[in-house]
């Protein structure tokens, strides 16, 4: 059987995740993907071929998981009575609150780590189902478009997320042909998909920077799957491709047709010179095709390397969002409560050594004190003393 990575699914029997697993274990899910992720010698990379892992190398590996739900707060509410092992102590001890606060001020995700009764580790990220859509067409946030750049497997479909999966794949094309040289290793420009979430490089990333060449060679089946319909599909007239190289049409006139299918979230932020990130929300003032022409006609007015780097500045915008995410899942983890816990204990036995130290130098000086008016009265004592001797 074939699976949507490309390559049997036998293969991956070990991490052999179905619908029923998901269903199972979670409250109501209506998306579900996940990606395999080797952990060996302390490095994630996408792998097909586990058949030469020993058991206990199998047993701790990770799979990355993205779960789509209809309303994050009240799922988060379901699932911590579900799966309470899954959160940590400060997310139990808010009933998820904070999880939905800093969701909603970072890039809209929450990610969970457990560990199954066969010892295998799971990575989950949570996403509304809005949010995934957005991000999906607009680039949002990139944190779960940039995931679902890679080959992946299907566990709960949906349709609605399936027709804009293809636009991302599309914006994923359309980026790599503007920002690659004009002919390329099929790998490299695979690469170069693979790298985009590293553009900026506090990012959320499922694996390394040197790992993304190790990433397209281990699925380049998958990659090829993937890319090679839409090539065809949509972007004949800019990439052809034989023998493992990858051409991009040079022509001015087709790379502003294809400049003009980018996601509105980079052509926003290409015409904006603030760096703050830009979520769409409620407001959704999608950039009108007037605009885009102005901008493009901008655009392809700079040398070829400045529109590369343009847009890689663009990209970066939008993934500064993720280091928001990044600080708040620190700041939920069982990690920060222990540093906490440490400043706090520090802190107490700091005041108690000062307070100690304070009361011992007071009783000190009291004591001294004493001594001293006893020695004075002892003083006047002996000067009387020998006052009377003399007049007697």
């Amino acid at each position: 059987t074939q699976s949507t990575w490309g390559y049997s699914t036998q293969k991956m029997a070990w991490k052999n995740i179905e619908a029923k697993f998901i269903k199972d274990l979670f409250p109501l899910v209506n998306y579900a993907i996940s990606i395999p992720v080797i952990q060996r010698n302390g490095i994630s990379f996408l792998k097909k071929d586990t058949k030469h892992l020993s058991l206990e190398e199998i047993k701790n590996q990770t799979t990355n998981m993205i779960i789509g739900v209809q309303d994050p707060t009240t799922w988060h509410a379901q699932n911590l009575i579900q799966n309470p092992s899954h959160y940590s102590l400060s997310a139990r001890a808010t009933k998820t609150k904070l999880i939905s606060f800093f969701s909603r001020r970072g890039a809209r995700v929450h990610r969970n780590v457990f560990q199954s009764i066969a010892e295998s580790r799971y990575q989950y990220w949570v996403i509304g189902m809005d949010d995934l859509k957005e991000d999906l067409k607009c680039w949002e946030t990139l944190a779960v478009s940039s995931f679902m750049h890679l080959p992946m497997k299907t566990l709960i479909d949906n349709p609605d997320i399936a027709a804009l999966q293809k636009d991302n794949l599309k914006s994923a094309v359309a980026f790599c042909s503007l920002t690659s040289p004009l002919k390329c290793k099929e790998e490299d420009f695979f690469k170069r998909i693979a790298q985009i979430p590293h553009i900026y490089p506090r990012s959320l990333k499922f694996y390394d920077t040197e790992m993304a060449e190790q990433t397209v060679k281990e699925n380049i089946g998958g990659f090829r799957i993937m890319y090679y319909p839409i090539i065809n599909e949509y972007y004949k007239p800019l990439i052809s491709f034989s023998n493992g190289q990858i051409f991009v049409n040079g022509d001015p006139d087709v790379r502003k047709s294809v400049f003009l299918t980018l996601p509105d979230n980079v052509l926003q932020n290409l015409k904006q010179s603030t760096v703050s990130p830009r979520l769409y929300g409620e407001k959704k003032d999608i950039m009108e095709p007037e605009e885009k022409a102005k901008l493009a006609k901008s655009f392809f007015s700079k040398p070829a390397g400045g529109q590369s780097i343009k847009l890689e500045e663009s990209v970066k915008k939008i993934l500064l969002v993720h280091r928001k995410t990044n600080i708040f899942l620190f700041l939920l983890g069982n990690s920060f409560l222990v540093v906490l816990l440490m400043i706090k204990y520090s802190l107490k036995a700091l005041f108690f050594l000062v307070f100690y130290k304070f009361v011992k130098q007071k009783k000190n000086g009291t004591a001294k004190g004493t001594s001293a008016t006893e020695q004075k009265k002892e003083q006047k004592k002996e000067h009387k003393q020998a006052k009377k001797q003399s007049n007697t």
